[in-house]
């Protein structure tokens, strides 16, 4: 396997890949840089978008009407074109020093799965695992996380997985169509001396989930059942 350097940005903390099929466009963050880059493959066209505070995740509006945004301490609706906008939907963590928003994933009804650390002592485990939903309403369904990492989702949607990066362990959850949350239960856990610890994730087309493992210099594929 070749790998090869497509852009030397020099990112603080690059973070949360997006391709944008429709744009033919990968889209990706430097959280502590407040930086937006996006690269074209087909043109080899760079270009970044400076930002007034950090950028934690973006996902696509189903619309086309630009992205939902996870900033510092909300979710907003950023729209690159003709300009930059930026309109807060959400801000449950303003004011609360050193806590911030970390990876997120949409489901099937068009909810948003986030999670929250801080930022300052990954000891602490006042990270939240929370679901932005569609009419702007936000509910929290599980707490006590250190460094939230993932979450993905399986392609029937029934469970939604969920890393503890400070802990290495992920946990599945099985998901309702009302979008609740089953309880929590361990799905995997690592060991960090020789695997890493689980980081971002996702799950590919024949359901089983791709973890990146910090500190494990590796990506890898499971089975669903671990």
């Amino acid at each position: 396997m070749e790998v090869r350097c497509l852009w030397p940005v020099a990112a603080e903390l690059g973070e949360g890949p997006l391709w944008h099929a429709a744009e033919s466009r990968l889209y990706f963050t430097d959280l502590k840089r407040s930086t937006l880059h996006a690269w074209e493959p087909a043109s080899g066209r760079q270009q970044s978008w400076p930002l007034p505070d950090w950028l934690c995740w973006l996902l696509p509006r189903r619309d086309g009407e630009g992205f939902l945004a996870g900033m510092r301490d909300g979710i907003a609706q950023l729209r690159l074109a003709p300009s930059l906008q930026i309109e807060y939907l959400l801000r449950p963590y303003t004011g609360q020093a050193g806590v911030r928003l970390n990876d997120a994933k949409a489901d099937a009804q068009g909810g948003v799965w986030f999670g929250s650390m801080h930022n300052d002592d990954y000891g602490r485990d006042a990270g939240k695992l929370a679901r932005f939903a569609p009419d702007s309403s936000w509910q929290v369904h599980d707490e006590g996380y250190h460094i939230c990492n993932g979450p993905a989702l399986s392609r029937d949607g029934s469970r939604l997985y969920h890393s503890d990066t400070w802990l290495g362990r992920t946990y599945v959850y099985a998901l309702k169509p009302d979008g609740s949350l089953g309880a929590r239960k361990l799905w995997r856990q690592f060991d960090a001396a020789t695997e890493g610890s689980p980081d971002g994730m996702t799950v590919d087309a024949e359901d089983c989930i791709w973890i990146a493992q910090w500190g494990g210099s590796r990506v890898c594929r499971y089975s669903p059942e671990g």
